[in-house]
């Protein structure tokens, strides 16, 4: 059973989505229909929260919860190098396949996998940047990776 909370963000409502105390998704849009509303009273919820709460006041703090994102394995490949990046922090498509290709890093397939990722800022695929630090593509919209980018102090060129 997926249940759906909010949280009310900066940036807009945010809709979080747990299946057995492991968060599934985190997004500005619903992303799942059938779900039952919760209120926010389970130890994940809390976590999830407190993530929130010190993300958007500028103090990062580490994922102390579970996060199971339905994908590819090559998706979730992607998403576990995302991980890695810290708050304030930035790579591009090109360097991040470099971490994830043996052989023949493709930045296109990057690109693809970034885009799916379910979980946005706890995964933060709003860290990922064009060549030359270049704003591209964002799956949550532009205005929203602007914000994201512009509250970690992170350079981006238009």
């Amino acid at each position: 059973m997926i249940e759906e909370y909010n949280y009310p963000s900066p940036i807009g409502n945010l809709y979080i989505y747990v299946e057995n105390d492991k968060l599934i998704a985190l997004n500005v849009n619903k992303i799942y229909d059938n779900v039952v509303k919760k209120s926010a009273y389970k130890p994940i919820i809390s976590h999830i929260f407190n993530y929130l709460d010190c993300y958007f006041n500028k103090k990062p703090v580490l994922v102390d919860f579970e996060i199971n994102p339905e994908g590819t394995a090559f998706q979730k490949k992607v998403w576990q190098e995302l991980l890695k990046i810290p708050y304030g922090g930035c790579c591009t498509y090109k360097d991040l396949a470099g971490k994830v290709f043996d052989k023949n890093p493709c930045a296109q397939a990057i690109g693809r996998a970034v885009s799916k990722n379910p979980i946005l800022i706890i995964v933060p695929c709003h860290r990922v940047l064009g060549k030359d630090n270049m704003l591209v593509g964002f799956a949550a919209g532009l205005d929203i990776k602007r914000k994201l980018l512009t509250h970690e102090n992170i350079f981006y060129k238009n």
